[in-house]
């Protein structure tokens, strides 16, 4: 699953990045149900997007760190599809550099 303390840091900054044009879909590798059943029980103010086949996660290098970590990835694309920044993790703890992506945000 996707790592929860990340969607719930977005979730905290999330009126920060509306702000700034900004939007935000979480991608799951999940079925749809449990997408859907996740964005509830985290109270998320966006969309959680199942990606059941991992075929999104692959088109930006996340396979499985020694077949069972699934990397991460925090991923700013701007409207003409061009990815400005990523921060990929593999690490489930990971914590979101708010600071550093909020900046990313301001350079565009």
């Amino acid at each position: 699953h996707i790592c929860q303390r990340h969607a719930v840091q977005l979730g905290r900054i999330y009126e920060d990045l509306q702000s700034q044009d900004t939007t935000i879909l979480v991608i799951d590798g999940v079925s749809q149900t449990d997408a859907a059943r996740l964005a509830r029980l985290l109270d998320l103010p966006f969309p959680v997007l199942a990606d059941s086949d991992r075929s999104v996660y692959r088109s930006y290098g996340l396979d499985k760190a020694f077949l069972i970590i699934q990397r991460s990835a925090t991923v700013l694309v701007d409207k003409q599809g061009q990815i400005r920044y990523i921060q990929r993790a593999t690490n489930p703890n990971h914590a979101l550099n708010e600071a550093e992506l909020l900046a990313a945000i301001e350079k565009i």
